[in-house]
């Protein structure tokens, strides 16, 4: 059993769990598959709701350790938040690379934006008059035009 993570450090803040990621050691050909495990033993043992990757710390980061990411992602579904924060341009350009900015993953450009993003937002009973816009518009030779 995984008592001390290795790969990262993490804190469980109500529903959501934020990784800060360990600079990967580039001389240790078995970091990507340690980080899986660990990564793997986080989410079942701490069952969050949301999940923050934060790569503050990380240079860059190899296309094996991004594809066990997409693994844990993989098992977060409907509601629940993964989102990838403080990307170096290395690592951006990875992610791009393997193409995995495509919706896959949500990214925030810092920390305290993505746990806002991980926040429940308030349910609305009803409708608002402030929630209602009025736009009229006319059809005038294959464009809209506002009337007012």
């Amino acid at each position: 059993m995984i008592t001390n993570y290795k790969q990262f450090d993490f804190k469980h803040t109500e529903d959501t769990v934020v990784v800060h990621l360990h600079a990967l050691d580039e001389t240790n050909f078995r970091a990507p598959r340690d980080l899986f495990a660990e990564l793997s033993h986080l989410y079942y043992t701490e069952k969050p709701r949301h999940l923050i990757i934060d790569f503050s710390k990380a240079r860059w980061y190899p296309a094996e350790a991004l594809s066990s990411l997409l693994v844990i992602r993989q098992r977060f579904s409907g509601s629940r938040k993964f989102i990838c924060t403080g990307l170096s341009n290395d690592v951006q350009s990875a992610f791009r690379f393997l193409s995995l900015d495509n919706g896959t993953f949500e990214f925030c450009p810092n920390l305290s934006l993505a746990l806002s993003a991980c926040k429940p937002q308030p349910a609305r009973d009803s409708i608002q008059p402030s929630d209602i816009v009025t736009l009229e518009t006319v059809v005038y030779e294959d464009r809209l035009v506002p009337t007012s």
